[in-house]
Order: C-alpha cells, then structure tokens, then sequence
C-alpha cells in the first residue's frame, strides 16, 4: 500500500515535470515567433500549475492525515495485542523455570542414590574380605589338623580325614550363616581357635535369638559376647541383656572395647569378677566372685566358657551349683569345649542332678542343657 508520504513525492514529481514542459515549449515558441502573447500565456500556465501543485498537495495533505488518524486509532489495540503476548511469554519463562528446578532436584536425588549405592558397595567388599579371611583362617587351621592325622609312614589315617572333611564343611557352613544372619561391617573378632568355632556359635546364637530368653549370662568373655549382643540387636529384643563375668581386668577392658565399637555396649555388662575359693560337695574350686552373681536372677539361658581350664582341675564345675538357684524354670545351659576329658568330667557329674537333662542333636565340642525347676 501507498503510504501518505510516497503519494505526496509521487503528485509533485508529475506537477513539476508538467510545468517544465509547457514553459519550455511556450516560452520556446514566444522566443521563436516574437509573440508577446505566447509569453504571457505561458506565465498565465505557470500560475494554473502552481495553484493545480498547490491544490494537489493540499488534497494529499488531507489524504495522509486521515491515514495518519486511522494508524493512530489501531495503535491501542495493537499495544494491548502485544502486551498479551508479553504475558504469554513470561508465562512461559515461568514454566520453563519451573521444569529446570525439577529437573534440578531430580539430578541431585539420582546423585545420592549414586553415592549410597557406591558406599554400599564398599560395605559389601568389605563384608565379603571379611568373610574370605574367616573362610581362609578355618581352612588353613584345617589343613594343620589334617597334618596332624598322617602317621610316621606319611600314610593318611583315612577315617579321620573324613571326619575332618566333614568337620571343616559344618564350621565353613556355619561361619557363611551366622555372618549372613549378622551383617556388621565393624571389627568383629575371628571365631575358632581360643574362642569357640562357628558351629558351637552358631548353636548359642540360635538358642540366644528364642523369643522367651531375656536373660543371658556367660562365664568368660570374649568373642561370644560380640555375637550374643549382635543376635539380640539384630533379633529387636529391646529389653533382651547379656551380663558377662570375666575374671581379668584386661580381658574385660579388650571386650568392652568391641562393643563400643559396635554400637553394642548398652547391650552387655561386664563384669569384673575376680576368682575366689568355693567349696561344692567337700571339694575346692577357684570360681567368680560372689559379689558378681549374687544380684542375678531369671536367668534364661547359662553359657559356660570359663574359667580356663588352667584355674585348676574341673574349673567349670561350679557354674551349675552356684546358679541353679538363679535360672528360670526352663533355662538352657551350654558347656563349652567338651573334647576335653575334665568337660565330659563335669557334664555326667551334673546330669546326676534331677533338674537337669541333655538336649540331643547339639555338635560336637558342646554339650546343651534343659533345665527344670524342682
């Protein structure tokens, strides 16, 4: 479209152009022919084009102002046209802004799920070299005793390395299990050798973990203690305790030690218990102090690992006498190390007791109790 400025440019071109040619002929002519007239015929034009310029110009004066009116009435609309699209655009910003900031949050949780999964994995690692080297030290102990069974002639006693076979899968078994059962990924201590092997922990973790005990008490800490306080944790037996009885300040200070380490320590006391003279049916014996029993009472479950054997002969004697009176009506008692004569010694001496019978199907190396109140 023509706007009103190019209209005006346009008309006095053609005026001017016009005006040109006619003065140039006329007054050419009036030159030529020596005729006044002509000459004031073409001034007389130059007025009527004059006044035609004037007259045009003024026309396309009125013409553009009425377009330039018109501009000026649409202009509102437009600006509220563009306003509008203003705020669809800030709009938008804000949506845009908002996915960004999900999108923000969503990367930050899938980075801490990286994370755990990677401390994770390095939890795992750890129980798994953990659970190597317990595997390794009961085979290399293994192999030791297999020595052990070949004669002077290096001639294999056969049914003994089966029965060793045989032994090494049970303990191997059960240290797979109990570590399977109680995941931890803090300093636990090895099983076998002075403490008691997996297969015998086994056992006193799986009577330690029934819901009716609540009560534990052990003669002899160590290793045991660690396990017992892992099962009642793991097991939820909030009001579930373990009170330990150790006759050596050191020995007591190392497990205590553990269980802090473990998060454990309001699980178990234990108690320093020096040992001291008792006579049980005319005979001496050097047991726990008086002093470290004497409170206790409800005992579901009595574990026997202690004193050592090198406190004297028959050195565990006294657990069963001294605390009958404190066991529950149907407490479970467990001797350890019975491959040694003075253990067996001690077990058939207390099955003469009325209140007390052997479980069966226990491993060997121990020897479990049910007890019944008279």
């Amino acid at each position: 479209m023509t706007t009103p400025v190019r209209s005006l440019l346009i008309s006095k071109q053609v005026v001017v152009v016009v005006a040109a040619v006619a003065i140039a002929l006329l007054g050419y002519l009036g030159v030529l022919a020596e005729r006044p007239w002509l000459v004031g015929l073409s001034a007389f034009l130059v007025l009527v084009i004059v006044a035609a310029m004037v007259s045009d110009v003024h026309r396309k004066v009125g013409i553009a102002m009425a377009e330039i009116r018109a501009v000026g009435a649409t202009g509102p609309a437009a600006l509220i046209e563009i306003r509008e699209e203003a705020a669809s655009v800030g709009t938008s910003m804000g949506e845009l802004r908002h996915t960004v900031n999900e999108l923000g949050q969503r990367i930050d949780a899938i980075e801490r799920a990286r994370v755990s999964a990677v401390s994770e994995l390095a939890s795992l690692r750890s129980q798994l070299l953990t659970r190597f080297d317990l595997l390794n030290k009961d085979l290399s102990r293994g192999l030791e005793t297999m020595a052990k069974e070949v004669d002077g002639t290096g001639t294999p006693d056969v049914a003994n390395l089966s029965s060793l076979k045989d032994q090494l899968i049970s303990q191997i078994d059960a240290t797979l299990q109990i570590h399977h059962r109680l995941p931890t990924d803090g300093p636990v201590p090895l099983m076998g050798g002075w403490a008691m092997s997996p297969v015998g922990m086994k056992t006193l973790i799986d009577l330690a973990s029934a819901p009716e005990v609540s009560l534990i008490v052990e003669c002899g800490s160590g290793t045991s203690t660690i396990f017992l306080a892992m099962a009642l944790e793991r097991a939820g037996k909030s009001n579930a305790r373990v009170v330990s009885l150790e006759h050596l300040d050191e020995y007591a200070d190392l497990t205590r030690t553990q269980l802090q380490a473990l998060g454990l320590d309001e699980r178990v006391e234990v108690r320093v218990a020096p040992l001291e003279p008792v006579t049980i049916e005319a005979e001496d014996f050097l047991w726990y102090s008086k002093s470290s029993y004497q409170d206790l009472s409800g005992i579901d479950l009595l574990l026997v690992d202690g004193p050592p054997g090198a406190t004297g002969p028959k050195a565990r004697f006294p657990a069963y006498p001294v605390l009958k009176a404190s066991l529950s009506s149907r407490a479970v008692l467990i001797l350890d190390d019975t491959v040694r004569r003075d253990e067996r010694r001690i077990a058939e001496t207390w099955l003469k007791e009325q209140t007390l019978s052997r479980l069966n199907g226990y491993p060997p190396g121990q020897y479990v109790f049910q007890h019944r109140s008279a």
